[in-house]
């Protein structure tokens, strides 16, 4: 399916909710690209380098490519945790910037669905537990209009269903 106009989708949570898993099948469904934060972070060598720099350097890399693809005209899915407001505020920001439409999903589980997920092998993320609840306690609430699904109570298409009505397509 292709989006009428570009929006760019957030796509966030904290580690082990199953944030990759619905960004990728609900960009899949849209036609959008997919822009994550554990990916990039791969790609740019920066795997286990959580400093302040390096997490800016990820943060700017991703806020340059999804301006490229909205630019093209491209649906964009972010994909990442996002507990700060301050990065929230600059995602809105580049939306208004290129007078496109920004929508949130949070993507929520309960804690010890979390701790079974972590425990397995993922190919991308390295948060462990003790990071998950690390950002629990700094993660800033959303004050903003947003969908919340919960992957541990909700089936993959359910939750796309939800998505599909939230965003109206």
């Amino acid at each position: 399916m292709q989006v009428a106009s570009p929006i760019l989708v957030v796509v966030l949570g904290l580690p082990g909710t199953g944030k990759t898993t619905f960004a990728r099948a609900l960009a899949d469904r849209l036609g959008a690209v997919h822009l994550n934060t554990d990916m990039l972070r791969t790609e740019l060598g920066l795997r286990g380098q959580y400093d302040e720099a390096s997490k800016a350097r990820i943060y700017e890399e991703l806020l340059q490519r999804c301006r490229a693809e909205l630019v093209l005209g491209k649906t964009v899915i972010l994909d990442g945790t996002f507990y700060r407001q301050a990065f929230r505020d600059r995602l809105a920001g580049l939306a208004r910037e290129g007078e496109t439409e920004v929508e949130w999903i949070e993507i929520c589980a309960h804690p010890e669905t979390v701790r079974q997920r972590i425990s397995q092998d993922r190919p991308y993320s390295e948060a462990d537990f003790a990071v998950y609840r690390k950002i629990r306690e700094v993660y800033e609430p959303l004050q903003i209009r947003r969908l919340q699904l919960f992957s541990d109570r909700q089936t993959g298409q359910a939750m796309l269903s939800q998505a599909m009505k939230y965003l109206r397509l």
